[in-house]
Parts: structure tokens; C-alpha cells; sequence
């Protein structure tokens, strides 16, 4: 006996059965990148991840949205083993970058700064070529990009100075060079010029490679983190203040390029520098 009510179940079912293996087919390719977010990326450590640069742009922008300049960067050699045995990392961390807040709030307490401690660090390993063409790593260093008081920065590279002596037992005038900045979006830039090269378009970066860090590469100080912009924002401001798309890409490309083509950028070692 002829069923057509159990035909027209199985033909619905093969019918979905074929539209389920089609879409299964075609999902990968349609989305691939839903599916496997991090396609193309680089391997983690070998360059800045392209959240961590939006993060660094984000927060130089934001400092001036507040109109609290970066106007300072300091480059310290990190080469040297530091004489208490811990890391050059940890070093930095707990006794520049740390003392610095320090400092700063002391100059706030007493009247001779304003506002909070507003800093960002950013550590390199750049390959070198040496004289016989063998390629090395090197020199380790972080680029220190702070907002410090122009008339006590004088004062400020004699502490970087002492302290540098004291944590690795000598200082020569090539182990931290200081650069006075007045364009602090170009400063940004160069800093995650080491950004995973396959998102440098993305950015309107000069990508240039800065070696492998096997620890945190990147620190930002709170009051320019993601928290302080989202309080910011919830009171009804703009955190970010936004040129033109076109102004944008034109300045950090043309600033980016520039300080790459800088001789001893690959050193960590900006050309217009002054010593302590």
C-alpha cells in the first residue's frame, strides 16, 4: 500500500540532510575567521599582538584628550645582569618604572606636578648584524615613553643615572638616552613598530622586527588603561578624539617612517637624544 505521507518525510528528510552537508561545506571557507580567530598571526612573543598596539595608540591619545602630554622618552640598555640577581625585567619594573610613580607623587604633593602617572614601556630585542654578517639579537632595552615636568628633568636622568648604576654596578652615557618629544602620536607609533607585520597595514605602522620577549612586552600605567577611558566615557565624554581617517593614516605613517629610517633605530637609540 502506497504511503504518501511517509514519501513525503523521507524526501524532506534527504532534503535537509543535502542542505546541512552543503552549508557544512561551505561554513569554513565563509567563515574562517569566526572559526579560527587567530589565522595569519605570528607566534606569540615575537611581536607586539595588534591588541596590545591599539592599546598603545589608544592610550597616547587619550593622554592628550586629558591634555597631559607625553613629552618624554627614555631608552635604558638592559643588557647588563643586574647585580641582585633578578632580571633585567624585574628591575625595571620595581625600581625605575616604580620609583618613577613614586617621584611623581611626591612632585604632586608638593604642588610642582598635576595630575596622575601617566607612562608606557615598551621592550625590544632587535636583530643586528654584526661585522662578520651573522645575525644576533640585540641590544635588549625598553623605550619609556612618560609625562615628566620640563624643569625637573634634569633632576629625573640623575635618579635614572644613580639608579641604573646601583642595579647593575656601572653607567656609561650610552646605557639611557633621553629624547624630548613634541609630537607624542609619531612617538606612539614608533614604539609598536614591532607589531605583528600582518596587521601593520591595519595600523598605518612602519613594521620593523623587534626580536622575541619572553615576558610582558608592553605595560601601560592605570590611569591611561582601558578602565580609566571606559569611566571616562560613561560620564558622557570622548576618551579618544578623532581626526579624519585620511589625517590619521597620513600622520602615522609619514612620523612612523620617519623615525624607522632614524640610523640607530634598530639600536634603540634615537638619533636627537641628550645624556645624563
Amino acid at each position: 500500500m502506497y504511503n504518501g505521507g511517509a514519501v513525503v518525510r523521507v524526501i524532506a528528510q534527504a532534503i535537509e540532510l543535502t542542505l546541512y552537508s552543503s552549508a557544512t561545506a561551505i561554513r569554513p571557507s565563509m567563515h574562517a575567521g569566526a572559526q579560527q580567530p587567530f589565522v595569519g598571526r605570528q607566534p606569540k612573543g615575537n611581536h607586539i599582538r595588534p591588541e596590545s598596539a591599539r592599546a598603545v595608540l589608544h592610550a597616547e591619545r587619550y593622554a592628550r584628550a586629558q591634555r597631559r602630554f607625553l613629552n618624554l622618552m627614555v631608552t635604558v640598555d638592559l643588557q647588563k645582569q643586574p647585580v641582585s640577581g633578578k632580571t633585567p625585567y624585574e628591575i625595571f619594573r620595581k625600581h625605575f618604572w616604580g620609583n618613577a610613580r613614586a617621584r611623581w607623587n611626591t612632585l604632586v604633593k608638593n604642588g610642582k606636578a598635576k595630575g596622575p602617572f601617566d607612562s608606557i614601556a615598551v621592550f625590544e630585542n632587535p636583530m643586528i648584524k654584526s661585522q662578520r654578517f651573522t645575525r644576533s639579537w640585540g641590544p635588549y632595552h625598553v623605550h619609556w615613553f612618560i609625562r615628566w615636568p620640563t624643569e625637573h628633568q634634569e633632576k629625573f636622568a640623575f635618579h635614572l643615572r644613580s639608579q641604573f648604576r646601583k642595579s647593575f654596578g656601572s653607567f656609561s652615557p650610552s646605557n639611557i638616552h633621553l629624547l624630548k618629544v613634541d609630537s607624542p602620536a609619531g612617538v606612539a607609533a614608533y614604539l609598536v613598530k614591532g607589531i605583528d607585520p600582518t596587521y601593520a597595514k591595519h595600523f598605518h605602522i612602519w613594521h620593523t622586527p623587534q626580536g622575541k620577549i619572553d615576558h610582558r612586552r608592553i605595560i601601560t600605567s592605570i590611569p591611561l588603561g582601558r578602565a580609566s577611558q571606559k569611566r571616562y566615557r560613561s560620564s558622557g565624554r570622548d576618551p579618544l578624539p578623532r581626526r579624519s581617517k585620511a589625517a590619521n593614516k597620513r600622520i602615522l605613517e609619514q612620523i612612523s617612517k620617519k623615525l624607522c629610517d632614524q640610523p640607530n633605530h634598530q639600536k634603540g637609540r634615537p638619533t636627537e637624544v641628550w645624556h645624563p
